[in-house]
Parts: C-alpha cells; structure tokens; sequence
C-alpha cells in the first residue's frame, strides 16, 4: 500500500510518499519540498529523462505510434435522454520521458458555444498489472483514471474505468479504433450510471494533421 500526503504553508509544499510492504515499518520513497517562484519554470514536460534510466518497453513503443496531431471531430452525451453535445478541435499526442510516458494535449470547441474543453492526459505501463494506465484531468475539475490494453488484434485500445459522480456509481469503456500504422481513426466509449442500461457516450473520428 502506498500513502501520500502533502502540506502547503503559505508559499511552500512538501510532499512525501511512503510505501508498505507486507511487514516491517513504512518506507519513505518520495520526500520533496516546492517554493512557488515569480519566474516561469521549464514546462517538466519537456524533460526528457528518465527514473533511474527506465526505457520504454515494447508495449509503449507500440503505443507511442499514435503520436501526432489530429483534428477530431465528436459527440458527446452527458447522461440517458440527453442531446449529444458536438466538439470538434485537436488531439496531440507526444511521447515524454525518454519515451516511458505518451502525453495526450486536447483542445476542443463545443459547437456554436464559447465553452472550451481542455484536457491533459498521460499514459505509462503498468508491469504490475501488465496494462496501461491512463489518467485524465481537464477544465472542468475532472480526474478520471482508467485502465488500457492493446485489443487482441492490436488494432484498438481498449480502456476501462470506474467512479462516483454527482453521487452516482459510474463505469465505463472507450475503445480507440487504429490504423495500420497504429495512428488513431476513431473513437467510442459505453457507460454506465447508476440503474441506466448502458449507453453510448462518446464517439469520435480523427484525421492525422
């Protein structure tokens, strides 16, 4: 078991991270301290290094093909018996960290709206569990975590998750359809809320840029 915690006092945080094995005492693996400064900080993005040299394994460098830019197009349905709300924008995807980790950028236009959909994503190999794992924050206050896989004829991604929102038990599925040269066509997710039977909530298509 792992137990983070983290304190701000005033300008400052410091953040630790203890892990718990299956006897003996915590061990403290992360200990940090950040100071907000007034000068723009190097995006961490950016940084190209890696933990303790980690490469990329096959599964990543298999999913780093999706990276690129494209322009989607989508359909999105908050709840049962609720009209589709249409977006369309950019997808970018790029590969940081020596590659271990593959960074989704989306910047979406609801339709004959103002409203603006941002959100930021992150994908990285789980050996553990020998999945991806995916999280997923955006704009409106949201964080989604989700577990993927490569479909069985490695022409998808198949990623599952589940939560509480708006005190509703929810699941759900996307799958992302790819090319032959593992670039992104589509996209579909089903979910589930509540007692509702499952629905399509979200359908997509994409052409690289």
């Amino acid at each position: 078991a792992e137990r983070s915690r983290t304190k701000i006092t005033g300008d400052a945080m410091t953040h630790t991270l203890e892990l718990l094995a299956g006897e003996g005492a915590s061990t403290t693996i992360v200990e940090g301290r950040l100071e907000r400064q007034d000068a723009d900080a190097p995006s961490v993005l950016d940084v190209q290094t890696t933990w303790m040299g980690a490469v990329p394994n096959e599964s990543m460098r298999k999913l780093a093909r999706l990276a690129g830019s494209y322009e989607t197009k989508s359909e999105m349905v908050m709840e049962p018996g609720v009209p589709a709300v249409k977006l369309k924008g950019v997808d970018t995807f790029r590969t940081v960290f020596g590659g271990t980790v593959l960074y989704m950028r989306t910047d979406f236009q609801v339709e004959d709206t103002s409203l603006k959909v941002e959100m930021d994503s992150f994908w990285a190999w789980d050996s553990r569990k020998s999945c991806f794992v995916w999280i997923m924050v955006n704009n409106f206050g949201d964080l989604v975590q989700s577990e993927a896989c490569f479909a069985d004829d490695g022409k998808a991604v198949v990623s599952a998750w589940a939560t509480t929102g708006g005190g509703k038990p929810m699941a759900g599925r996307t799958v992302v359809a790819l090319d032959d040269q593992g670039r992104v066509l589509s996209s579909v997710a089903h979910q589930m809320q509540g007692t509702s039977a499952p629905f399509e909530s979200f359908k997509a298509t994409c052409t690289k840029k």
